[in-house]
């Protein structure tokens, strides 16, 4: 089964690569055991890989999938002895070190910063 229509952090991934390494989506296509168009598919956005064709996209370009990437950030700032945070869009956290949460008390970051600020943040 194949993902919704829209770019996947895979198919962008695998298209930076594709072009950075100067091969073309035939060779891709046959070094992960799909046809050319799947490919083409994938690095539009138009169709999204599988679970194990986006495993075999990450495998294929040498990196760790994007939610791994995401979870060993979150870990990082979790850990670190600095006051330190990873925020969603909505300026809500999504992880705090452990002297940022005592300063704030989780304050989302648009509680923090002042009017003036906020107009300049949101452009």
């Amino acid at each position: 089964m194949t993902r919704p229509v829209g770019l996947s952090p895979a198919g962008a991934a695998l298209r930076r690569f594709r072009r950075a390494n100067g091969l073309s989506q035939e060779t891709v296509a046959d070094a992960l055991g799909v046809h050319q168009s799947m490919v083409s598919k994938w690095e539009t956005g138009r169709e999204g890989p599988s679970f194990g064709n986006e495993r075999a996209i990450w495998n294929f370009i040498g990196e760790k999938p994007l939610s791994e990437q995401v979870d060993g950030l979150i870990e990082a700032v979790l850990s670190m002895t600095l006051s330190a945070g990873l925020f969603g869009r909505d300026g809500r956290p999504i992880a705090e070190s452990r002297l940022r949460r005592g300063w704030t008390g989780g304050a989302p970051l648009t509680d923090l910063v002042r009017a003036p600020d906020r107009t300049r943040l949101a452009a």
